[in-house]
């Protein structure tokens, strides 16, 4: 389709298009109420290396980071733990699996823990279970030619969700409107596929009106050009213009001869 009759098909359609965005809107909202609340749960742990004398080892901090902590989110989500933290906490295994997510900031020996769940309790429970078994997995570790030993603490126990963190009101809105939006000009084109006739003289109409305003402003440019008085063929002065409207019979030329010339008595005066 050309750019003329799209442009005419989204304004003929412009109803429907608006219509499939507000029900879109309605429906992502709809949603989003009837979808079960979801609850979140964070907790934090650091990661340390602690020399054989009990003290930490700051020379293996970097190390810890270069190699133990992408290892550690790695395992983190591993079938094992998983399956550690479902007999750990008593809840099922598919409610576990995908629940867990982890982080490590840039250079830093500290591991964030967020759990979700559909209930407060079980979002704390599958956090703390996390985080007690990356401690365990974390016990098994060591670092090659340095006689040290790796210990995961808990910075910020599993908080208890007041709360539900989801799903988003807003967001599920704005994604069934920008769908309807999608929906609502598909809509329109393909109607005026099916009618291209009608879509031809819209097209026509988008044309006629852009050819209008072209030549409005045509006119006006030589209704003042005329005004100022400018010479050119087919532009009327004010004078003329002024007495061609009322209608006024033109003057006749002044003539006047003395009695006794001979001549023929002048027009009057006027």
């Amino acid at each position: 389709m050309e750019p003329v009759q799209i442009v005419s098909a989204l304004r003929k359609h412009a109803p429907l298009a608006l219509a499939h965005i507000i029900l879109g809107a309605i429906i992502g909202l709809t949603i989003a109420l009837l979808s079960p609340p979801v609850y979140s749960s964070q907790a934090k742990a650091l990661v340390a290396a602690e020399g054989g004398d009990g003290t930490r080892s700051v020379s293996s901090a970097s190390s810890v980071i270069t190699t133990i902590m992408p290892t550690l989110v790695e395992i983190g989500t591993s079938q094992s733990v998983v399956d550690q933290v479902a007999a750990s906490t008593g809840i099922e295994r598919s409610k576990v699996a995908g629940a867990v997510t982890l982080s490590t900031p840039t250079s830093s020996l500290i591991i964030d823990v967020t759990a979700r769940a559909s209930s407060p309790q079980e979002a704390q429970a599958i956090a703390q279970g996390e985080v007690n078994a990356l401690r365990d997995a974390v016990s098994e570790m060591s670092i090659q030619k340095e006689e040290v030993t790796l210990t995961l603490s808990d910075l910020d126990r599993a908080s208890l969700p007041t709360s539900p963190s989801g799903p988003s009101r807003t967001r599920y809105a704005l994604v069934g409107a920008v769908a309807g939006a999608i929906l609502g000009v598909v809509t329109a084109l393909l109607m005026s596929k099916l009618n291209p006739a009608a879509a031809q003289e819209n097209a026509r109409g988008v044309t006629d009106d852009t050819n209008d305003l072209g030549l409005a402003v045509v006119t006006d440019i030589g209704g003042v050009s005329g005004a100022a008085g400018v010479g050119r063929a087919g532009v009327v002065g004010p004078a003329r213009a002024g007495r061609r409207a009322s209608g006024a019979p033109p003057t006749m030329p002044l003539s006047y001869h003395p009695t006794g010339s001979g001549g023929s008595p002048s027009a009057p005066l006027t």
